[in-house]
């Protein structure tokens, strides 16, 4: 809160530089404004005007001519008179302990004035005393610029203005008119070892966010500063020629016309159609060391950016073992059903709703806990992988036709849906989905091969009869299942599983040769990487997952039989699918491309990392809505434009020209799979539908030694 006493010491101070002014006869300092003969170079300014070591100003106390401080006055504030015995230390530039007040409430802090390679820079970190946020406790970090000359010590500090929640507790934040607000900061020194008032104001017309401080000197300056913004912004591709622009001008216009679109055309960013990569660890240490704390960045302090940073705390607070642990229980509880099938819990109604997609994930839980087990060792995971396991198993085996697969199972409801159907004699009581396509069959390779590698040396004594079902329904769909005959990478990699499933046996040699055949059909593709789309840093986000899957899969299996070969094809390949997108951030396609290519690439590795690190442990804490903030700006090109359907009333092919940090977005079940342009808005809450995407990457990250138990 902002003190009347403070306006008493700024009154103090401002009469203590008028006697400095007026006693400085000879002093070189000029009789007008011209600046010319302002001195120019910053640190030269400091060293004159603040040195290393500063003066005593007892004197300035000493009343001048026509100038009298009442002894009342002085009685009252005699803390502000030095002890001209004392020895000071204190520089200009270092720490300072910060005390002062705003609108929200009185605080305490840490300062520091650095010298940052030529920049001179204004770090301010405080904690509010009482004014906490939902239990925890509010901050604020800022950085601006210093400057000064022989008028006044000062800093400019932009606050963004932009965000990305929109709605707290039914309150709809004020939009602001620009983008950022300039708070203009005056530093006043007064009597006392390195000891400054602190004021800080918005610029007009701008309101609100002022504060009254002091600082006082504390300590030199550390190695490393305060606190530092690291947001970064990375280019996702180069900026297009005018011909291309051209070309995209036409293709698209109709899309430019949507209301939605249409505000955004005339931006500059918009008309140089580059897209962008943002990351944003900054604070993650801190929130690590101080997890009771929301800090608000580089942005005003309200419910909203509140809110936004509560969000951050989220994903920032937890080391990635403890998500892990988390998740582990929080996904098999909310998000595997009766029957080891990947679903979401209706807590209203008391049951499991179906995934659309389940034998997919579920696939991929599969593997998960294997790479768990691999690693701990423990019973729990190896009943969790087998009990999903199971359920992919019985989605073969309850389908009386042989020619088809169950996309997902569940409890019998007599809820009328058409697309389920309940199974007979041993599958009484249990419902299946019909419509197994390309994308589920992908679960079973990636789920079975991950199981009959743990399997396959388990002395479970499930295990062998576990390993003779997968054999017979990867049969079964190999004979029978024209997804599974596609004479390209499907029929490749059942044929290759079932030679290493059969490896010593007779029929080693049949899928030995039919991989061989089939290996010929598609070494063109795969040697390009299996061609990702990647236009202007667009993408099909959901075919890349899939794909990285696949060659992953193939690759680990080739090793698995002893083709050295192959290996080596397979991770050239992944390497071209990983080249293909740099720098685009997906997650778990890079640490797979960045972990099992060759060359390993440590910059992809260390981006998926990242991705994992942004991960909240409780998504849709608020709503995200991005649309309304001043920084946004829509993309000149439409999502899945190769649909050619943006035009249509039931497709919002809009995203954004900016791929957010994941706790900057709305929630995700899954965000390995998703655009990462969208996001942009998403509702509060999400149910059950949480984790299985960070379990995962944090496991495939353990297994090949990408991060530690203690990371």
């Amino acid at each position: 809160m902002r003190s009347s006493f403070f306006t008493f010491l700024v009154a103090l101070a401002g009469l203590m530089l008028f006697s400095v002014a007026c006693s400085s006869e000879g002093t070189g300092v000029p009789d007008d404004d011209d600046s010319e003969n302002d001195l120019s170079d910053e640190s030269d300014l400091m060293d004159e005007y603040l040195p290393e070591e500063q003066p005593d100003l007892s004197d300035l106390f000493e009343p001048s001519d026509g100038e009298v401080l009442s002894d009342e006055l002085m009685a009252d504030n005699d803390d502000l008179i030095p002890d001209v015995d004392a020895p000071c230390l204190a520089t200009f530039y270092g720490l300072y302990t910060i005390t002062g007040g705003d609108e929200r409430g009185t605080y305490t802090g840490t300062g520091e004035i650095r010298d940052d390679g030529g920049s001179l820079r204004f770090i301010r970190a405080i904690v509010y005393d009482d004014a906490g946020w939902h239990g925890y406790r509010a901050a604020q970090a800022v950085e601006g610029e210093l400057f000064a000359d022989y008028r006044s010590i000062g800093a400019e500090v932009r606050l963004d203005n932009g965000g990305f929640v929109a709605t707290v507790d039914s309150v709809t934040r004020p939009v602001p008119g620009k983008r950022y607000k300039t708070i203009s900061v005056m530093l006043l020194p007064v009597a006392g070892c390195g000891r400054y008032l602190v004021s800080g104001d918005p610029v007009p017309p701008d309101t609100g966010d002022g504060f009254d401080e002091e600082w006082l000197w504390d300590a030199a300056p550390k190695e490393e500063p305060l606190w530092r913004n690291e947001r970064v912004e990375t280019p996702a591709n180069p900026e297009p020629s005018t011909a291309e622009k051209v070309t995209i001008n036409e293709t698209y216009a109709s899309f430019h016309e949507l209301p939605a679109v249409q505000p955004y055309t005339d931006r500059d960013e918009f008309k140089k159609m580059v897209h962008y990569m943002v990351t944003d660890p900054t604070d993650r240490a801190f929130l690590r060391e101080n997890p009771d704390t929301v800090r608000v960045i580089q942005r005003p302090v309200n419910d909203w950016t509140l809110a936004e940073a509560e969000m951050r705390r989220s994903a920032f607070a937890y080391t990635l073992a403890e998500k892990a642990d988390f998740f582990s229980d929080f996904v098999q509880e909310k998000m595997i059903n009766e029957l080891g099938m990947m679903s979401h819990w209706n807590e209203a109604a008391q049951r499991y709703d179906q995934d659309g997609d389940s034998m997919l994930w579920t696939g991929v839980y599969v593997a998960t806990m294997a790479w768990k087990y691999l690693i701990d060792q423990t019973q729990g995971s190896l009943d969790r992988m087998i009990k999903s396991l199971d359920g992919t198993l019985q989605c073969v085996e309850i389908v009386p036709d042989v020619t088809t697969f169950a996309r997902t199972l569940r409890l019998h409801v007599d809820d009328g849906d058409p697309e389920f159907h309940e199974g007979t004699g041993p599958f009484a009581g249990i419902d299946w989905k019909e419509g197994g396509n390309n994308d589920m069959f992908k679960g079973f390779i990636i789920g079975h091969y991950w199981a009959w590698y743990v399997l396959k040396d388990s002395a479970d004594p499930r295990a062998a009869g576990l390993i003779t079902r997968m054999k017979n329904n990867l049969k079964r769909l190999h004979d029978n299942c024209e997804i599974a005959k596609d004479l390209r990478m499907n029929q490749l990699a059942t044929a290759l599983l079932l030679y290493a499933m059969y490896k010593g046996t007779l029929s080693e040699t049949i899928y030995k040769n039919e991989s061989a055949t089939i290996w010929s059909y598609v070494e063109e593709y795969i040697n390009k990487g299996g061609l990702p789309t990647n236009e202007y840093g667009i993408s099909d986000w959901s075919g890349n997952h899939l794909g990285v899957w696949e060659f992953f899969i193939l690759r680990e299996v080739y090793e698995a039989v002893g083709d050295g070969t192959r290996v080596g094809d397979m991770q050239a390949a992944l390497y071209e699918k990983g080249d293909a997108m740099r720098p685009a951030r997906q997650g778990l396609f890079q640490l797979i491309v960045g972990a099992r290519g060759t060359p390993q690439m440590v910059s992809d590795i260390d981006s998926g990392i990242e991705c994992l690190q942004e991960v909240p442990m409780e998504r849709g804490l608020y709503a995200v809505d991005r649309l309304w903030s001043p920084d946004f700006c829509m993309s000149p090109i439409p999502e899945l434009f190769w649909k050619n359907d943006w035009t249509s009333p039931t497709a919002d092919r809009t995203q954004s020209l900016r791929a957010y940090p994941l706790y900057e977005k709305g929630a995700s079940s899954y965000y390995w799979k998703d655009n990462i342009y969208k996001g942009l808005r998403g509702s509060a809450g999400t149910g059950g539908d949480t984790g299985l995407d960070f379990l995962v990457g944090y496991w495939f990250a353990r297994r090949y030694n990408l991060i530690t138990e203690n990371d």
